[in-house]
């Protein structure tokens, strides 16, 4: 099921921060980061897709790849529909200003 008119997004019980690795001296990185998640009817995040990645010149992958390493060890609780808990697709964006 997609979150949206009659799904609510599911309220996140355990939160995880991404783990940057070392920018060169310098740089810094702004943006937002889109992407959709899958979260089973537990409420774990199950499979995470990106839509739209943070873009980094030059082109800097294992900044994008923390953010989904953190979304994949996000909780919620899980989605309910008509007394099933049942799993919900969502979209997901960071907001990452790193200096």
């Amino acid at each position: 099921m997609q979150v949206g008119k009659k799904i609510q997004t599911p309220k996140k019980t355990h939160h995880v921060y991404p783990q940057f690795p070392a920018l060169p001296p310098g740089t810094s990185v702004g943006g937002v980061w889109v992407g959709e998640g899958l979260i089973d009817q537990h409420g774990k995040v199950a499979q995470v897709w990106t839509v739209r990645p943070l873009l980094v010149e030059p082109v800097f992958p294992p900044l994008n790849e923390a953010i989904v390493a953190a979304i994949r060890q996000w909780e919620f609780e899980p989605t309910v529909v008509e007394k099933v808990a049942v799993p919900v697709c969502m979209t997901v964006t960071v907001n990452i200003n790193l200096q």
